[in-house]
């Protein structure tokens, strides 16, 4: 526990010096960064012992894509075709030899520098529109704080498991207190924006966007416990005491960063 706080005290401060206050190719250099240590742990966990090429076209790619839309450059579909050749192209030519690929590890390659990345570079798309230093915290709102209610209610409240061949410790009691937070805490930024930044706020659009919101965190979260179960590991990593490892912290945000995304062009909150 006091390592997940220390964790949370530093890193929180620091991301959203760059959310918030940096230029955005800033922004995009540190969402680059996890992708490429997210594509990494991927790799370690499902494809072990994987040539250094395809392990390090994977990283490349994943660290470029969230950059290149942050200067401007929306060209992810470019990155993961580049993905595709190099990763193709290397089993191609190892065919037949002691590096030769299944189809399961070239797909999981793709995977995890093509997909997470194309997926988690909607952040940057959020930091680039209009009031995009606002939008971009409603994906950070809403995942962390479904995933701090989910905690918190599981350890204090929480009696009747969920989905326990999955992840043993989710519960019930935990889901729903990860929706209760989420909402909240979206009803908490909306006052703040209506009376400190005098923004128009649709309160009832924010139950919407808590629910689906919650929702896919938790999905997100099942579906890379999911992973880890059928890698036999605990956590992708260890680079954040308390949490693991890139993933195990930005998991959920794979999917609900997209969905914000969606939401906020086709239902504008504010």
């Amino acid at each position: 526990m006091k390592a997940r706080v220390l964790v949370a005290v530093i890193g929180v401060p620091l991301l959203l010096i760059f959310m918030l206050l940096l230029p955005a190719v800033c922004f995009g250099i540190l969402v680059g960064a996890i992708c490429a240590f997210a594509a990494i742990e991927v790799i370690d966990a499902a494809a072990p012992g994987s040539d250094w090429f395809v392990k390090a076209a994977s990283a490349i790619i994943a660290l470029a894509m969230p950059i290149a839309a942050s200067l401007g450059v929306a060209a992810g579909e470019f990155f993961v075709l580049l993905l595709f050749i190099a990763v193709f192209a290397w089993a191609v030519m190892n065919y037949g030899t002691e590096q030769e690929m299944s189809i399961q590890r070239i797909m999981i390659y793709i995977f995890a520098g093509g997909l997470i990345p194309f997926l988690m570079t909607t952040l940057v798309s959020l930091r680039l529109m209009d009031n995009g230093k606002f939008y971009v915290l409603l994906p950070f709102i809403i995942a962390f704080l479904s995933d701090a209610g989910g905690y918190f209610a599981g350890v204090y409240l929480g009696e009747h498991e969920f989905m326990p061949k999955v992840s043993p410790r989710k519960t019930i009691e935990g889901c729903v207190g990860g929706f209760v937070f989420a909402i909240l805490s979206l009803m908490i930024y909306g006052l703040v924006l209506k009376f400190g930044f005098h923004m128009d706020f649709s309160f009832p659009m924010a139950i919407l966007y808590g629910l689906l919101g919650s929702a896919v965190t938790q999905l997100g979260d099942l579906a890379f416990s999911l992973l880890k179960r059928e890698y036999d590991i605990k956590d992708f990593g260890n680079i954040l005491p308390g949490h693991g490892g890139v993933l195990d912290r930005f998991d959920s945000m794979i999917f609900v960063a997209p969905l914000t995304a969606t939401l906020v062009v086709c239902l504008p909150l504010f």
